[in-house]
């Protein structure tokens, strides 16, 4: 994947963090519990003999080994049996330390936990508490599976001592009966049977991919990856339209700086507001921790990619990101990975499978595997999720008096038909215009008058509004403040056309702006209890975004329209 030196330091730094708490779990995990239970046993530290070593008052298979000592690191195992797997300790050029990597692939980044179940029982060589058995018999040893011939694994570590190179082999036998976990092992050269660490089967005995880090991405804390994205796109590679577009803007509101979401998709939504915390878990897990649960396989054939869905040839989900640079404009992140469809295994367990990319000849792709459960936004069906159901109004919530102020143009008039239980057949328009008060030009008169003559309302926008002063200002209120959503609408084309023939219009608002904008809004009726609404604007022959609300609510508009009609007090709600 395409990274610039700054957040390869910052992937660092996070690496960093994450090896000491690993170092700090081991700590914890399997050098405190040996101490303690060597001082509860009441024994005596141990006296290595010759060879040997010793870790905290335990015995050590032999002397502590630094990682900048290391020269290789062979590993056979029920995976190896021919060819070892081989880790060599090579120097970063970043950190200016050496490090443990995969001879084959030593540009991949290595999994702390994974290299902490290895550097324990290879490095430090600590043992557990329980006496070896000293001067055993081949026999003995061939019983207890500690001999080249009769080990389940072994490994080789060759290492500097000063100037001169050592090496020891040690041969990994049968579990032990004594320790959880342990093993029995044995180190060539000696007939000397120890009880290793149950750490040394999920260090040694695994394939090489475990070793590998699953993470794909991490660049910024949770604050910063909302801050720092100015773009997210995620869609098909077989279509030219992502199915989730979210524009982030930053806006200061009442002196804290607030972060305001935008949908540029699903579907025909074009700028309703976004689900705040569904799309910042979104970015956090992209941005912040983009990880799998392993790796599982390195340097794939082209037959495995077809296996897990990211050949060329298969449709596989595309990832986009804009962030804010330095200066405030916007810069690409090129993720440089390619992502399955859903897959679901023969347990009924469903996953992603990502391949990273080959942007360099020495870069070695990898497939990951990611459990969909965590990443539930990346599907097309979920796209409905990222639009906050809460958030969308009737879309004219423009200030009656206050938006010359703010620079906007205003309300100017709307023209409402009205079916519901309350209120049928009703049709007309009305004008909006605002005045200064005749004897205060700093207060705000709203005048609003009919196009049938029949009605006329004066407000006081300056005092209570839950006045009877105030009779269409609170009607307005409810229309552009009270309906919330029931959800976002996801019909198809032809299912919304079906509504529209078969159902009946309650509701239609056409709003004309003081600069000559329109919008409309038509509600037809699904069933008893759901409406369906349409939302256009400048004059558009196509819905711009279709959400659903309830009957109900429909019902409380035309109870609300009556009440100002017949000159009753409106009651807000």
């Amino acid at each position: 994947m395409k990274l610039t030196k700054s957040k390869r330091t910052t992937i660092i730094v996070a690496s960093l963090a994450v090896l000491l708490v690993a170092l700090v779990l081991v700590w914890f995990i399997v050098i405190k519990p040996l101490t303690e239970q060597g001082e509860s046993a009441g024994r005596a530290p141990v006296t290595p003999e010759e060879g040997e070593g010793s870790l905290y008052g335990n015995l050590a298979l032999y002397p502590k080994i630094e990682v900048k000592d290391v020269i290789s690191i062979s590993v056979y195992n029920e995976y190896y049996k021919d060819e070892p797997l081989e880790l060599i300790s090579l120097l970063d050029p970043d950190t200016v330390t050496r490090e443990l990597r995969l001879k084959k692939y030593p540009t991949l980044k290595l999994d702390d936990t994974a290299m902490s179940n290895l550097r324990v029982p290879v490095l430090m060589a600590g043992c557990i508490s329980n006496e070896p058995i000293r001067d055993a018999s081949e026999q003995t040893m061939a019983q207890y599976g500690v001999t080249p011939e009769t080990c389940s694994a072994s490994y080789t570590i060759k290492y500097y001592s000063g100037a001169e190179q050592l090496s020891h082999t040690v041969y990994v036998g049968d579990k032990s009966p004594n320790s959880l976990g342990a093993y029995f092992v044995a180190v060539e050269g000696r007939n000397v049977i120890y009880e290793l660490s149950s750490i040394l089967k999920d260090g040694l005995m695994v394939e090489k991919e475990t070793f590998v880090s699953p993470l794909i991405l991490s660049l910024y804390s949770d604050t910063e990856a909302v801050f720092s994205v100015k773009r997210i796109m995620i869609g098909n590679s077989g279509s030219a339209v992502p199915y989730i577009g979210i524009d982030t803007s930053k806006q200061e509101l009442d002196d804290v700086v607030n972060i305001k979401h935008k949908i540029i998709f699903p579907q025909n939504a074009v700028g309703v507001a976004a689900d705040t915390n569904y799309v910042t878990d979104a970015l956090s897990k992209l941005l912040v921790s983009f990880t799998g649960d392993k790796v599982v396989v390195i340097d794939p054939t082209e037959e495995q990619k077809v296996q897990y869905g990211v050949d060329v040839n298969s449709t596989t989900k595309i990832i986009y990101i804009d962030t804010f640079s330095a200066d405030g404009s916007g810069k690409s992140l090129d993720l440089g990975v390619t992502l399955s469809q859903l897959q679901t295994d023969e347990d009924g367990n469903s996953y992603y499978y990502l391949l990273t990319s080959k942007e360099k000849d020495d870069d070695v792709p990898i497939i990951i595997r990611i459990p969909a459960t965590e990443y539930a936004f990346l599907e097309e069906s979920n796209a409905v999720k990222w639009v906050a159901t809460n958030s969308i109004d009737a879309g004219f919530s423009k200030y009656i008096y206050a938006n010359e102020q703010e620079g906007q143009s205003g309300v100017k008039d709307i023209e409402i038909t009205m079916n519901t239980n309350a209120l049928r057949g009703f049709h007309d328009k009305f004008t909006l215009m605002t005045t200064p008060r005749p004897d205060d030009e700093t207060k705000t008169m709203l005048t609003v008058t009919s196009q049938s003559g029949l009605y006329t309302f004066t407000d006081d926008l300056t005092v209570e509004t839950t006045t009877n002063k105030n009779q269409f200002n609170n009607f307005y209120a409810m229309l552009v403040n009270y309906p919330m959503p029931n959800r976002f609408n996801t019909m198809s084309d032809e299912e919304r056309a079906q509504v529209k023939a078969s159902g009946e219009l309650v509701l239609s608002l056409r709003v004309t702006m003081k600069d000559g904008s329109e919008l409309g809004y038509d509600y037809y009726k699904i069933d008893s209890a759901n409406v369906m609404c349409e939302f256009f604007d400048e004059n558009s022959t196509t819905p711009r975004i279709v959400f659903d609300t309830t009957v109900e609510h429909v019902n409380i508009l035309g109870t609300a329209l009556k009440q100002l009609i017949n000159g009753e007090i409106v009651e807000r709600k």
